[in-house]
């Protein structure tokens, strides 16, 4: 994708420029129109209902972009959105936990630049920059493409579904030591002290997901019947 914006980025020798809303302020117009442009073809293509990235949104969070430019600086190959999100996971075993937790949320390769390993590249620079591994970081509303990409470099497939449309690989709660090493790092770490800080039912994943197609929340509450008094001479309510 051709973009003027692309010439007022500072890529490293890898041509991906990492993009901070802190390193966004008072940037070029260029530069908005390009986060504007490039975010709503990722839309278009990957045929979502609504914007995902723009330039206010991912200036108002804790969210970083890399951009991937072409060698003369002049076209937006692809990038990836990153951020860290409080969000809550259903495991399989039924527990109910909560993460501060560093997310995947839009992840696009233009389609003229697709097939040529430029999706790796992005992520991998994502990964070594943020010192994670593929298999920790949840990714929000993940299209066919996107899952088919991490099965094939990952080996990522198996996943719980979750009411919050995050997909979270089976393969990330492999580690129990999981909660402990990351602690104090913020991304991600278990808020409790036990790895099943609350627990609730339903107790099967077929039942979670019966309960979240009818509520759509991660608890449904019953409503109390209120107790009416009688008076013991007539029997009849106060």
């Amino acid at each position: 994708m051709n973009h003027p914006g692309c010439l007022k980025l500072k890529p490293g020798p890898d041509n991906i420029a990492i993009l901070t809303p802190q390193s966004v302020k008072g940037c070029h117009e260029d530069v908005k129109k390009l986060i504007n442009d490039i975010g709503a073809m990722s839309t278009k293509v990957q045929g979502l209902n609504h914007v995902i990235t723009t330039f206010s949104s991912f200036c108002n969070g804790d969210n970083r972009i890399y951009m991937l430019i072409s060698e003369d600086k002049k076209q937006a190959l692809g990038f990836v959105k990153v951020g860290t999100r409080h969000l809550f996971f259903w495991d399989h075993t039924g527990s109910h936990r909560e993460y501060t937790i560093l997310a995947l949320l839009d992840f696009f390769v233009v389609p003229s630049s697709q097939r040529k390993g430029y999706g790796k590249t992005l992520i991998d620079k994502m990964l070594a920059t943020e010192g994670k591994q593929m298999k920790d970081i949840p990714i929000d509303r993940p299209s066919p493409l996107c899952l088919s990409f991490m099965k094939k470099h990952f080996g990522l497939s198996e996943f719980t579904p979750q009411s919050n449309n995050y997909v979270i690989f089976e393969q990330f709660w492999g580690d129990d030591e999981k909660e402990e090493q990351n602690k104090g790092s913020g991304l991600p770490y278990l808020v409790g002290k036990s790895r099943t800080p609350r627990m609730v039912t339903p107790t099967t994943t077929k039942q979670q997901s019966s309960a979240f197609s009818q509520t759509n929340q991660p608890y449904a509450y019953k409503a109390r019947t209120p107790v009416r008094r009688l008076n013991p001479i007539t029997w009849l309510p106060y």
